[in-house]
């Protein structure tokens, strides 16, 4: 193997394990979602205000991951800047066992959410710029697949710790429902009573639960030490050095004035506020659903059927690479959006009372969204450039989602009862098919143009038309955008 493909390879591995250790610190929420609950002595509905802690975080990590590289220029050492990064979300994630008060948990995801919100810009506006739009795909795909990874292995990691702690507990634990509290037979019971309160002080008993936090926060500094390691090395440079040896168009456009662009982003940000609310509040609640609804799972059952989640939205995600091969963006979101909406049907209207219904249906959603995050970003790609500052609008539509439906996800559960939860979702599907077509529409005719300058573009270099100076290249990694 060519010393500088090795260079790829690493890099694309190191991505790899950072966006694996994400998608475990994404996941983990959903299984210890009644931990999270007891440890500060709130319902579901109230626990669920942390999501949207999360969401204001990750938003406001976005747009500034957009504009701190301009502002730095070449002064900016992007990978080291996001190895920082991933150190303090590490750090997030391991102060969560002993944070006993409700303040200070949201504080505590807030901070993370900023956090990943500048991670996920920052590492797929590295890849765009290093691969271009068409040659980037695959590995938009790939980043994608592996947050997949960790969160599919995420449920595996929490569920002896939360078997432990269900076999330790002897008091009770209880679900909300539209009929008032009921209670959680004892098998289920997953917590135990962390909370001794007086009038000046919440003291926390450590729950074996926290080990899985304590777990997932170490893969990340480790994640952490690569991303500063390539730093270092610039491994960057070298990557753009065999992309000019091999032809590849990296991203050289610039970005348009948003007056141009603005309503072309108002679509994609319902799309994404569509996309990524049926998968996020699917996985946050599945577990918690199928505990506390008529279904009635144990415990490990229910973490089984969070890891057929993932198990469902790593093969679609796996399966999205090679497609994005062969396929257009838009065809592989038009093909997911049609199966996320059939499988949503079938379990409003079989799966509260059929038991292995919700295990295919579960695996069926986690492949239907699976590839509308990665697709959507490849598809906006086409019609404009987002590989600097606009690469935060896909996050705006996950973000705006995170806050809203997840909060009103929490309030169904408790107030109308869990399965309703399915029901928003259902919605939801239905609703990402509109805002898809409108997306489509308003960006054909930009498409149409970005499709023509690519073909002048190769017609003129095959007929010798365009100097060395103005070949397409690409960019020095390292320089002011």
């Amino acid at each position: 193997m060519h010393v500088r493909e090795r260079w790829t390879g690493i890099f694309l591995i190191t991505i790899s394990i950072v966006r694996a250790s994400m998608g475990a610190y994404s996941a983990l929420s959903g299984p210890t979602l009644l931990y999270l609950a007891q440890n500060v002595d709130a319902e579901v509905y109230k626990i669920s205000t942390t999501f949207t802690g999360r969401s204001v975080g990750i938003l406001a990590g976005s747009v500034a991951g957009g504009f701190m590289r301009r502002i730095t220029g070449l002064f900016f050492r992007e990978l080291l800047s996001l190895g920082l990064a991933l150190s303090i979300l590490a750090a997030t994630e391991l102060v969560i066992p002993w944070i006993g008060s409700f303040p200070l948990l949201i504080a505590d995801v807030i901070v993370g959410g900023l956090v990943f919100g500048y991670l996920d810009v920052g590492i797929q506006a590295v890849i765009l710029r290093l691969w271009g739009e068409k040659s980037s795909r695959s590995y938009i795909q790939l980043y994608h697949l592996s947050y997949s990874v960790g969160a599919f292995l995420c449920p595996f990691l929490a569920n002896p710790f939360l078997a432990r702690a269900s076999h330790q507990n002897s008091s009770e634990t209880e679900c909300s429902s539209s009929g008032g509290p009921t209670e959680m037979p004892p098998n289920v019971s997953a917590t135990t009573e962390l909370m001794s309160t007086t009038s000046s002080a919440v003291t926390v008993r450590f729950d074996p639960v926290g080990w899985a936090y304590i777990i997932v926060a170490c893969v990340m500094l480790f994640a952490s030490f690569l991303l500063q390691g390539l730093s270092f090395i610039k491994i960057e440079e070298k990557i753009a050095a065999k992309s000019n040896e091999n032809g590849f168009v990296c991203e050289n456009r610039t970005e348009e004035p948003i007056k141009n662009v603005w309503l072309l982003f108002v679509f994609v940000t319902g799309y994404y506020f569509c996309s990524t609310t049926t998968e996020n509040v699917f996985y946050n609640y599945i577990y918690s659903i199928a505990i506390c609804s008529d279904l009635n799972f144990t415990v490990l059952e229910a973490s089984r059927l969070t890891s057929v989640f993932w198990l469902g939205f790593g093969l679609g995600r796996g399966i999205g690479v090679l497609a994005s091969r062969k396929l257009q963006p838009r065809t592989i979101i038009a093909w997911s959006i049609l199966g996320s909406i059939i499988d949503m049907t079938f379990m409003v209207v079989f799966g509260r009372h059929i038991y292995w219904m919700s295990w295919i249906v579960t695996a069926s959603h986690g492949f239907t969204t699976s590839m509308l995050y990665p697709s959507g970003v490849s598809l906006v790609s086409q019609m404009t450039n987002i590989s600097g500052i606009y690469m935060f609008v896909c996050n705006i539509g996950n973000a705006c989602g995170s806050l809203s439906m997840l909060l009103l996800a929490g309030y169904l559960f408790d107030n109308v009862g869990p399965f309703s939860v399915m029901f928003l979702l259902l919605g939801l599907s239905v609703l990402n098919a509109f805002s898809f077509a409108a997306v489509l529409i308003a960006g054909n005719s930009r498409l149409r143009e970005f499709s023509y300058a690519i073909l002048s573009n190769n017609s003129k270099r095959l007929n010798g038309d365009i100097s060395s100076a103005n070949a397409v290249s690409c960019p020095d990694p390292m320089s002011h955008t």
